[in-house]
C-alpha cells in the first residue's frame, strides 16, 4: 500500500512545474522589465533576489550593471560587470558596459581593453569600434584613434557619427581643414546632425570664415534642439559679431529663463548690456554671477567699473581691492584704482597707486568698460570626464509575464531615474535607449560646446588667468 501511494505521489509531481525555478526566470524577467521601463532602484531589488539564489547565473550580475549605470553608480557597474564576465567571459555586452563604466569615470586605457575584449567576440561591430576610437582620442593615443576611425569608415561608409567623431580627433590635432571636410560629409549622409552643425559653426566662426554661414548652421541645430541652452549661448556670440546686439540680447536672455543660475548667459548678458549704458540692469547680472560665484574675478572688475560710472566709489573700491588682493601683478586692476581714487577726489592715494611700474599718472582715461568680442568656444566636460559623448550600455528589450504567475517580492520603493540620477541634463554621463536590440547604441554626438564673449578690449582681462 505505501509503494503504490509512494509511486502515485511521484508521478504526480513529475507533472507539476519547478516552481523555484520558475519563480527565478520571473524575478528576472520582471527585473528586467523595470530595467527597460527606467526603475533602477527597483530592478536592482529584483536582481539581488536571482543572484542572492543562483550566484553562479552571470545574466543577473550583467542586467544589474545596467541599473547601476544609469544610476551613475558606474564603479558598482564595473564592479558588477567584471563578476559577469568571471562567471561568462563570452559576453560582449558584458565587456562593454564594464567599458563604458570606465570610460565615464576617465579611465579610457582600460576601456580600450575592455572594448578589444567585446570585439573578439563582435568583430567589426561599429558601435563598439566608434567607442573604442573615442577612448583612445581620450587617452590621447592619436595615430590608433586614427587608424580605428579608417577602419570604422571602411566599414560602414554612411555612419555619419564616424565622420563626426573623426572630426574631433582632427580638431584635438589642431587640422580645422580636416575636421571641416569630415563634418561636410557627416551633413551630406545626414543633414539633421545636430552636432556636426554645431562643430561646422563653431570652426567657420573661429577660423574666420562666413558669420552666416555659421549662424545658418547654428539656426539649424536649435531648430533641431531647441531645449539645448549652450546652442543658444553660441549663437549669441555669432549674432554679435555679426553687430546683431538685439538678437545676442534674446538668445542670452531665453537661456537665463530657462536656466536662472547660468552664469555663462547672465555675464555676457552683462556686458552687452553695459556696452548699451544699461548700467542698471548690467549690475543686476553681475551680482547675480557673484551671488551663485562670489570668486568670479572677471565680474568684481566689471562689476567695479560699473560702479565706478554711477560714482558708486566706495563699492568700486572695494571690488578693485578684491581683483587686486587675488592677482596683485595685474596692472589694468591697479589703473581701474587710481581712476576711482580719482573720481573721489582722492588724489594722494590716485597718485600712489598710478605710481607702480608701467603706469602713467595722470590717467589718460577712465578704463573701458570691457565689451563682448572674439568669441572663445569651451567645450563642456562631464563631472565624471566622459568620453566625446557618452557610451551607452546595452538596453533589454522587455519580456511580457505571464499574469497567472505570482512573482514572490516584497513592495519595494519605487524610485525613477529622474528623481535618482544626479547627472545634469546638460552634460548627462549616460544616455538611456528603450529600443532594442540589447547591444550598445554608440554615442552619437561630439561634447556640447559653450562660448564665452571674453572681455579682450582690455588688458586686465585677456591677462587675467582663468580661476
Amino acid at each position: 500500500m505505501k509503494t503504490g501511494l509512494l509511486s502515485l505521489l511521484i508521478l504526480i509531481t513529475s507533472f507539476l512545474p519547478a516552481h523555484g525555478q520558475l519563480n527565478t526566470d520571473r524575478v528576472l524577467t520582471v527585473g528586467r522589465n523595470a530595467l527597460y521601463f527606467e526603475d533602477y532602484v527597483l530592478s536592482i531589488q529584483y536582481f539581488n533576489q536571482v543572484i542572492r539564489t543562483k550566484p553562479y547565473m552571470a545574466q543577473p550580475y550583467l542586467l544589474r550593471a545596467l541599473a547601476k549605470y544609469n544610476l551613475d553608480d558606474f564603479e558598482g557597474a564595473i564592479a558588477d560587470a567584471t563578476l559577469a564576465i568571471e562567471r561568462n567571459p563570452f559576453l560582449p555586452d558584458a565587456w562593454e558596459v564594464r567599458g563604458v563604466s570606465r570610460q565615464c569615470i576617465g579611465d579610457n586605457r582600460s576601456a580600450i581593453t575592455d572594448y578589444a575584449g567585446a570585439l573578439q567576440l563582435l568583430p567589426h561591430n561599429r558601435h563598439l569600434l566608434f567607442n573604442m576610437a573615442i577612448a583612445q582620442s581620450e587617452s590621447s593615443d592619436y595615430e590608433a584613434a586614427d587608424s580605428t576611425f579608417a577602419e570604422l569608415i571602411r566599414l560602414y561608409p554612411r555612419f555619419d557619427n564616424a565622420y563626426v567623431g573623426r572630426a574631433q580627433l582632427h580638431l584635438t590635432r589642431g587640422d580645422t581643414l580636416a575636421a571641416n571636410a569630415d563634418l561636410t560629409r557627416a551633413l551630406e549622409i545626414n543633414a539633421n546632425s545636430s552636432q556636426a552643425l554645431v562643430m561646422r559653426s563653431v570652426i567657420t566662426a573661429q577660423t574666420g570664415g562666413d558669420l552666416h554661414d555659421a549662424l545658418a548652421d547654428m539656426d539649424q541645430a536649435i531648430r533641431l534642439q531647441p531645449a539645448r541652452t549652450p546652442l543658444r549661448i553660441n549663437r549669441a556670440v555669432i549674432r554679435y559679431r555679426l553687430d546683431d546686439i538685439n538678437g545676442a540680447l534674446e538668445d542670452f536672455s531665453h537661456v537665463i529663463e530657462s536656466d536662472p543660475m547660468n552664469t555663462t548667459a547672465l555675464y555676457n548678458r552683462a556686458l552687452l548690456r553695459a556696452e548699451l549704458n544699461d548700467n542698471d540692469r548690467a549690475l543686476d547680472d553681475l551680482n547675480r554671477v557673484l551671488a551663485i560665484t562670489p570668486d568670479d574675478h572677471r565680474a568684481l572688475y566689471n562689476r567695479a567699473v560699473i560702479l565706478a560710472e554711477k560714482r558708486d566709489t566706495d563699492a568700486a573700491l572695494a571690488d578693485a581691492d578684491a581683483v587686486i588682493a587675488a592677482y596683485p601683478d595685474l596692472d589694468a586692476a591697479y589703473s581701474l584704482r587710481a581712476h576711482i581714487h580719482q573720481l573721489a577726489g582722492h588724489t594722494a592715494q590716485a597718485a600712489t597707486t598710478a605710481a607702480r611700474p608701467r603706469h602713467s599718472w595722470p590717467p589718460t582715461s577712465p578704463p573701458r568698460k570691457p565689451i563682448p568680442a572674439t568669441p572663445t568656444l569651451l567645450p563642456t566636460t562631464s563631472r565624471r570626464g566622459s568620453p566625446l559623448c557618452s557610451p551607452s550600455p546595452p538596453t533589454p528589450t522587455p519580456n511580457p509575464i505571464s499574469s497567472s504567475t505570482t512573482v514572490p517580492f516584497a513592495a519595494a520603493s519605487r524610485t525613477t531615474a529622474a528623481t535618482e540620477s544626479t547627472s545634469s541634463p546638460s552634460t548627462p554621463c549616460h544616455t538611456t535607449l528603450k529600443e532594442p536590440p540589447p547591444k550598445t547604441t554608440a554615442c552619437s554626438t561630439a561634447p556640447s560646446t559653450y562660448a564665452t564673449l571674453p572681455t579682450s578690449t582690455t588688458p586686465a582681462l585677456s591677462a587675467m588667468p582663468s580661476t
